[in-house]
């Protein structure tokens, strides 16, 4: 089964994203979203979260936790053409200083991005909704959405 995981980076507040290239094929070119990418056969997804990180960005994170998963129902999003497609997502604390010792080989650019304060025009849909779910759950406001409250 293939399936696709990316990393929720903070740093200092603040998620660590990247500017997809402008290739054929890539889904969502030129917009902001998370680090990862895809399984190789037999691959869990932890194993994968961990590959890509140190493939795209050269840095061995020493705790990386799982956070959610999310099923895509598009053709667009899986090779193998299946109309369920999952998205593993995992926490990455970058340690301090490690800002500086990224070395990209994948995509335009990286930026930290304090998702209190961006739109989400720019940004990978469900990447931008998982990064400000991850926020909101974890901001010391707890924002509850207004369908959760009772009347």
């Amino acid at each position: 089964m293939y399936f696709s995981v990316a990393a929720l980076i903070r740093y200092k507040g603040r998620y660590l994203f990247q500017k997809r290239d402008k290739k054929k094929g890539i889904f969502y070119p030129g917009l902001y979203g998370l680090f990862g990418g895809t399984n190789k056969r037999k691959e869990v997804p932890k194993k994968t979260m961990t590959r890509e990180l140190s493939e795209e960005i050269n840095i061995e994170f020493k705790k990386i936790k799982y956070f959610l998963t999310i099923k895509l129902e598009s053709d667009h999003f899986n090779p193998k053409n299946s109309s369920i497609f999952r998205r593993h997502f995992f926490i990455c604390e970058l340690p301090n200083n490690s800002i500086k010792k990224i070395i990209l080989s994948e995509g335009q650019s990286y930026k930290l991005i304090d998702i209190e304060k961006e739109s989400g025009k720019n940004f990978v849909p469900f990447d931008y909704a998982v990064a400000k779910y991850h926020y909101m759950f974890n901001s010391k406001k707890k924002i509850i959405p207004k369908i959760f409250l009772n009347d």
